[in-house]
């Protein structure tokens, strides 16, 4: 018989076998070329060529569904289980339940497929000390990585020693790919991650402290001279055993070649002619019967602190002395944010301010030996060069910078000033546009968390000279007739015979000293000729603001409670009572922590020259700094001339202008084109530089301003450009001071 023909037969006599096992119950089968539905002991088997049924016929009957159960009081005697099963109508012997308790008590769970009870969990209930991996219903010991303590992940439900991104590895070891080491001393990971220490001749390598070293020798070998490179270079079988050697390289410290210092002990072993050296004189001699001892090198009072902890020194087989201590842990610097202390000081986190700077490496200190680096620094983007090398002459400032990323800030340029004013503004102006148009354009919060406790102006905001807020019209006043953003002041007169004065393509006057913007206030209308909104009058600018009163209330104490005069060429001079049509800018400014003063220029201009030259009708410049330097001069003011005048139309800057009385004006008039001072109608000063001193890190307030003097007439104005910080000496040998 075929293999085809067997297979036929094998299924041809197990469905006769499955038919008459079937006699009794609802059953349908398929036999030959004929369907045969039998019901009860009627029919038979097979179809076409079968017994008891038709050849090719079908006869149909109606199945019923068998139930076992309704009620649990179905299955009490059911072997399958007492519990009637609603879904099946089956008796089981359990049915799910969340609650471990309940489903199959502790230590099982329920097979529902089953409907028996089998060796598992539902719930961590069931597993003491573990976990209940509901998937498998096996108690594990982890599920996953974070349910692990440190130093190891979760693999096949059990914590095992290991590291990966998330899960790092307990203090004191590293993660080498997903394994964690103690880098101090595995040979195969001595210092660094696949650092293996190389083979040691007639020994075995040790790491120590991250270094290769001979740890063991073979047998009938010994390291004597206590060099690494050699191994263990004494056959002690035919070289004899180590002999005292006092100019080996490993005598311990205090110990000199002949074994003599104050730390220093040598002993001969009994029976054994070896020296013995140590540098504790306190401590039993070292013998060479693999004694060990506790060992601990850190600073005193920081073993046991923190991470740090004592190790373990074997003596040496030469016998002199003890060898390395093995597996202690001495403080390091703090590794911010691991919550661990690893300086060993008590504290957590608290890296050492080694340059006393107020900041430290966990503090955003990104150079903590250099006390000018740190995140409340300025970015230094000028050097000072000898161009000359001539010491005795002073060194020129050049862009580029110094180097270093002073403020510890990599998004910040190193060697590129930046700007933040480009757009001239006539109206509208803020206090913020003038702040920014003099080139301060960083600013800060008050409390910031340390590593953002950077330098900046803190506020700015426009005030009346007295330091009050302006009402609703003198503040309208402000901004936008007082105060400007300018681009120019004025425009340079072309040469004869040429016409088309005061507007393009004429060249600017007065221009910026850095950037494209500076900051203008006046008494009266911030404009030039040719300016949209110039009111040109024929003895100079003149505008009455009908702003009353508001003189500098510190400033006038310090003055004998008046306005001070001052010395022009005419001799001293009056001075009047009142201070009308003021303008202020006042910024509260923490200063940087590199920063050892500040410096700006300006430009004080004034109608009230010649007419009014050495009278009580003279209009101020103020610069009041309140900080805690020392020789800040008693009023505050840091913008004088040479003989410690205010700047005012008598004071001994004034030379632009044109001569009169005992002015000579040796700067000529060329400034003044276009300004609408031009024309003998007014006067000014050249630019010139306030350099001051300021203490590192404080809070300062700087207020620039302008008043008109006993009268609301003949404007005065101030240019104010270029503030920078100074990282070194200023030019000034007595700051605070005004110069040229």
């Amino acid at each position: 018989m075929s293999l085809r023909a067997s297979v036929l037969a094998a299924a041809a006599m197990a469905a006769a076998l499955w038919s008459s096992a079937c006699v009794g119950n609802n059953s349908t089968t398929t036999g030959g070329a004929g369907t045969t539905t039998s019901t009860g002991a009627t029919g038979g088997v097979g179809g076409t060529g079968g017994s008891g049924g038709t050849a090719g016929g079908t006869t149909t009957s109606t199945p019923t569904e068998m139930v076992e159960c309704l009620t649990n009081a179905d299955c009490v005697t059911n072997p399958n289980g007492p519990i009637c099963d609603p879904k099946t109508n089956k008796c089981v012997a359990c049915l799910y339940s969340p609650d471990p308790s309940v489903d199959c008590g502790i230590g099982q769970w329920c097979n529902t497929f089953k409907g028996q009870c089998e060796t598992g969990c539902t719930g961590d209930i069931d597993c003491p000390g573990l976990l209940c991996d509901e998937q498998t219903h096996a108690c594990v010991g982890c599920l996953e990585d974070s349910t692990c303590p440190a130093g190891s992940i979760c693999i096949g439900g059990n914590c095992i020693a290991g590291c990966n991104e998330q899960k790092p590895c307990s203090p004191g070891f590293s993660c080498c790919g997903n394994s964690c080491f103690d880098l101090a001393v595995d040979e195969n990971n001595c210092g660094a991650c696949n650092s293996p220490c190389p083979t040691v001749p007639n020994g075995v390598a040790s790491c120590i402290n991250g270094g290769c070293i001979v740890g063991q020798c073979l047998p009938g070998f010994k390291d004597c001279n206590g060099l690494s490179a050699d191994g263990c270079e004494t056959n002690t079988l035919t070289d004899g055993d180590c002999a005292c050697n006092p100019g080996v390289p490993d005598l311990p410290a205090g110990c000199d070649e002949n074994l003599n210092g104050a730390n220093c002990i040598c002993k001969v072993q009994p029976n054994n002619p070896l020296c013995i050296c140590y540098t504790n004189p306190g401590s039993p001699a070292c013998a060479k019967d693999n004694e060990k001892q506790s060992c601990y090198l850190g600073a005193p009072g920081t073993q046991g602190v923190g991470v740090c902890k004592a190790g373990t020194q074997m003596c040496k087989d030469s016998g002199q002395g003890w060898g390395p201590c093995l597996g202690q842990v001495l403080p390091a610097p703090e590794t911010c944010g691991n919550q661990l202390d690893d300086n060993c000081d008590g504290s957590v986190d608290n890296a050492t301010d080694n340059d006393g700077d107020g900041w430290t490496t966990c503090e955003g200190d990104c150079n903590d030996f250099n006390e000018n680096v740190n995140p409340g620094a300025f970015e230094v983007t000028t050097s000072l060069v000898d161009d000359d090398n001539d010491p005795m002459t002073p060194p020129i400032v050049v862009p580029g910078g110094n180097g270093l990323d002073d403020d510890c800030d990599p998004n910040t340029p190193d060697d590129v000033e930046v700007l933040c004013s480009t757009t001239e503004k006539l109206t509208a102006v803020g206090a913020d546009d003038l702040r920014k148009a003099i080139d301060l354009c960083q600013t800060t919060v008050p409390n910031p968390p340390k590593a953002q406790l950077k330098w900046g102006v803190l506020s700015s905001e426009l005030k009346l000279s007295n330091g009050m807020n302006p009402s609703g019209t003198q503040l309208q006043n402000m901004q936008n007739k007082q105060a400007a953003v300018l681009k120019q002041f004025g425009w340079k007169a072309p040469a004869p015979p040429a016409i088309n004065f005061c507007q393009a393509p004429q060249e600017p006057n007065n221009a910026p000293k850095k950037g494209s913007t500076m900051m203008g206030i006046s008494t009266g209308l911030m404009r030039y000729v040719g300016q949209s909104g110039f009111v040109g009058t024929q003895g100079g600018a003149s505008t009455n603001l009908n702003s009353g009163n508001a003189c500098p209330p510190a400033y006038i104490a310090a003055n004998n409670n008046k306005l001070p005069s001052s010395s022009g060429c005419n001799g001293m001079c009056p001075t009047g009572t009142s201070c009308n049509d003021s303008i202020a800018l006042r910024l509260t400014i923490r200063v940087p922590t590199n920063a050892k003063g500040f410096s700006y220029d300006f430009k004080f201009l004034s109608a009230e020259f010649p007419e009014w030259v050495c009278q009580n009708f003279n209009d101020f410049f103020l610069a009041l700094l309140t900080s805690s330097v020392q020789g800040l001069p008693p009023d505050k003011n840091v913008s004088f001339d040479g003989l410690g005048n205010p700047l005012s139309v008598n004071n001994g800057f004034f030379s632009v202008c044109q001569p009169a009385g005992c002015f000579t004006c040796p700067s000529g008039t060329g400034e003044l084109d276009c300004t609408g001072l031009e024309n003998g109608k007014g006067g000014s000063t050249t630019w010139l530089t306030t350099d001051t001193a300021i203490v590192k890190g404080e809070t300062i307030t700087l207020e620039l301003m302008v008043f008109d003097v006993q009268d609301n007439f003949y404007d005065s104005h101030a240019l104010v450009d270029n503030f920078r910080w100074q990282s070194e000496e200023l030019e000034c040998a007595d700051p605070p001071c005004t110069h040229q």
